[in-house]
């Protein structure tokens, strides 16, 4: 019927809504500079201050984050993986090494 098939379509649709991740970095002390660039994969999404951010419009799937910065003169950087599911917005905490 027509009816199913809006509803087959309409959950089609909402599986491929995008999601995001809510970043926090742990020891952002004394970080430099213009502070953390923040990779998605390979794909640079952010620079940021401080220790938290958001990346909106992810398709749902998962992905390799990464932070990079400088502290003391000294390149440091944290990743780790996180899911991210259509519509919602995911959680992931990267610890950079400690100063």
């Amino acid at each position: 019927s027509i009816a199913q098939l809006d509803k087959e379509v309409q959950s089609r649709t909402d599986a491929l809504r995008p999601g995001a991740v809510a970043v926090s970095v742990v020891n952002v002390e004394g970080v430099e500079g213009n502070g953390l660039r923040l990779y998605v994969d390979t794909t640079p999404r952010d620079e940021f201050k401080g220790a938290h951010t958001t990346v909106k419009a992810l398709p749902p799937g998962t992905y390799t984050l990464r932070v990079e910065g400088v502290r003391g003169g000294t390149p440091v950087e944290a990743s780790g993986n996180v899911t991210v599911s259509a519509g919602a917005t995911a959680s992931a905490t990267l610890t950079l090494p400690p100063a």
